[in-house]
């Protein structure tokens, strides 16, 4: 019975290890307006970024409010070390409605002006590693740039994700003004994010900025202690049978 024991162990911990394997989960959710002088409602995007928070605990999010200057702007979270903005862009205000080109902040009075271009000149980069990186962006891809959205590790590429695709040219009404919410969380880890965009620039308000470590992330999740559980009861049996065979 000790060998069978000890047997069974290693069984039992590739099970645990299948579950905890490296899993991506993506958010992503968009509300439209079609004027780019007026804010987007965002009822569909909102209930994204609130489905992204579930999933994590204590991670903070960054609303620019008490922020000024451009990049680079590095941004301390609790728990998930610190986010570094690079590339063109800088803080920018506006008290209500938009500036004039439909972009606008999330919450308070503030927001990051960002470019999206092709030689992904927009990162963030990460002082340790991190496993959430959640936002919102406004008129964002209205001159018919694809986001791309590249995570790294240490340099190497782990995963490249497109959030949406748009086929226009130059700001259709559905396009000025949209509010998106964009939220990924990877148990890899990465410490660097791009975007990549896939034509002309394109500037775009980001705003509440959310980052999280892997412990902050909210795994595993219920059907996997119940995968786990199933295994190790299946084991358990196996072990009794084994038991009650041997002389």
């Amino acid at each position: 019975m000790k060998f069978l024991r000890m047997a069974t162990l290693p069984l039992a911990l590739t099970l645990i290890t299948s579950v905890a394997e490296a899993q991506i989960t993506r958010f992503y959710a968009e509300d439209n307006n079609g004027s780019e002088s007026t804010r987007a409602t965002n009822v569909n995007s909102s209930a994204k970024q609130s489905q992204f928070l579930s999933s994590l605990v204590g991670a903070g999010t960054e609303t620019f409010e008490s922020r000024s200057g451009g990049s680079p702007l590095a941004l301390t979270f609790p728990g998930a070390g610190t986010a570094t903005l690079n590339g063109t862009g800088g803080v920018a205000s506006v008290g209500s409605g938009t500036n004039g080109f439909g972009r606008y902040p999330t919450s308070g009075s503030r927001y990051w002006e960002a470019t999206l271009s092709r030689s992904g000149n927009f990162t963030v980069n990460f002082d340790q590693y991190v496993a959430a990186f959640g936002f919102y962006a406004m008129d964002l891809g209205d001159f018919g740039s694809n986001l791309t959205l590249q995570f790294f590790n240490n340099g190497n590429l782990i995963d490249s994700w497109n959030p949406y695709a748009t086929n226009f040219g130059s700001c259709p009404n559905l396009y000025c003004g949209s509010i998106k919410y964009i939220g990924t969380i990877n148990t890899q880890t990465f410490n660097e994010v791009r975007f990549i965009g896939s034509s002309a620039d394109d500037v775009f308000a980001f705003d509440d900025m959310t980052v999280g470590s892997l412990e902050q992330v909210q795994v595993p999740e219920p059907a996997s202690f119940a995968l786990v559980a199933a295994g190790l009861a299946a084991l358990g049996v196996v072990a009794r049978r084994r038991k009650n065979t041997t002389v």
